[in-house]
Parts: structure tokens; sequence; C-alpha cells
């Protein structure tokens, strides 16, 4: 697994441990992906389409998995960071279309969290390119075994057509929040360091 272990990342005088970070300009070490997925120096992409004028239905689907990973021993909460941006079309004039991306921790207890989901359907209109950070917090036990699954889908039936582009850029898990944390300036860090403050 192409895996960065990186020091402390710290936010305020708050500190959080990167537990997994993953190079998303190349396919993983141990991972798997479809053949609509490509890799890039700007991070990974899907783009998926389906579109007919006829009585029948169509779909693509895009697949990505990642090989199996174990929450550390003293770990009872994870941050799972994902920096991401899609876009979406559809159309139809009898039948129907829809799409969505999917990113999900399927745990091997049968536990699913999601992490990042955006779904339209039924003609919908072309998407401005909506970008964001996206930072959630997953109650873990320590040994416990996960995988993550990425899927993006476009279908349409009867007259009908649908597209999807996502975009990841990047992806880490942490062991406390890492962006949404309270900034501290200089002077109050000095501050709790000269009045002894055992928190930083």
């Amino acid at each position: 697994m192409k895996v960065t272990a990186l020091f402390l990342v710290f936010a305020g005088i708050c500190v959080a441990d990167t537990i997994w970070n993953w190079d998303m300009t190349e396919l993983p070490s141990g991972w798997t992906a479809d053949e609509y997925w490509d890799f890039s120096t700007t991070g990974t992409h899907s783009y998926v389409t389906a579109s007919t004028s006829g009585p029948y239905s169509v779909s693509q689907t895009a697949l990505m998995c990642s090989d199996t990973l174990t929450v550390p021993e003293y770990l009872d909460t994870i941050v799972v960071c994902i920096t991401d941006d899609w876009s979406w079309d559809g159309w139809y004039s009898t039948g129907e279309s829809n799409c969505y991306i999917w990113f999900r921790l399927k745990f091997v207890s049968g536990f699913d969290q999601t992490i990042e989901f955006d779904s339209h359907s039924w003609g919908f209109d072309g998407s401005p390119f909506l970008s964001r950070t996206a930072e959630v917090k997953v109650p873990v036990q320590g040994g416990e075994e996960f995988w993550m699954d990425f899927k993006s889908y476009a279908g349409a039936s009867y007259g009908a057509g649908a597209e999807m582009a996502w975009n990841i850029e990047s992806l880490f898990i942490t062991d406390n929040s890492s962006t949404s944390l309270e900034s501290c300036t200089w002077a109050e860090i000095k501050s709790c360091i000269s009045n002894g403050n055992s928190t930083l």
C-alpha cells in the first residue's frame, strides 16, 4: 500500500495524527479500480454516461475499492477526510435518468458508514462544478477491519440521458479533526507555554 506516514497536524493548540494518507495521483497498491477511473497529477477521476433513444435501459458504473485496513488498537474514533469535486447532467423526454456518487467505509462486522453521497434523477439540469472538503467522524473498535468503496453511476431509460464526473484530489484518515478545529494566534500559544498549560 502506498501510504505516507506524516508527523503531527497542528490546528490551533490541538493535534491530529494521520493514520493513513493516500497519493491519489495513482492507484494505491492493493486497490482495485475498473476502466472508468483514471489517474493524473491532480488526483483520480471517473466519468460515467448513459443515454438511450429507444424503449430500453442502459447504465455505466465506476467502481474502486481499497485493500483491507485494520484500525489501530488504541482508537475508538477515526476521521475520514476527502477533498473532491463533481458535476452532473441529465435529460429525458419520455423516460427516466439518474446518477449518483457514493463513498462508503465497509466494516467486516457488517457496519457501513457513508462518507460522500449525492444523487439526482428524473431529468435534472446540469450542475456547476461543486468542490468541497468533507470530514466525517466514524466510531470504531481497535483491531477491526474495514475497506473503502467508491461508486459512481449513470443510468437512463426510454429516451433519457445522464452523466456524472467525479474527481478525488486528496484522501486521508486521522485520529482527530484536522481542519475544523479552532485556531490560536502565536500570542495565545506563547501565553499557554509561559503559563505552563499542559494542553500544549
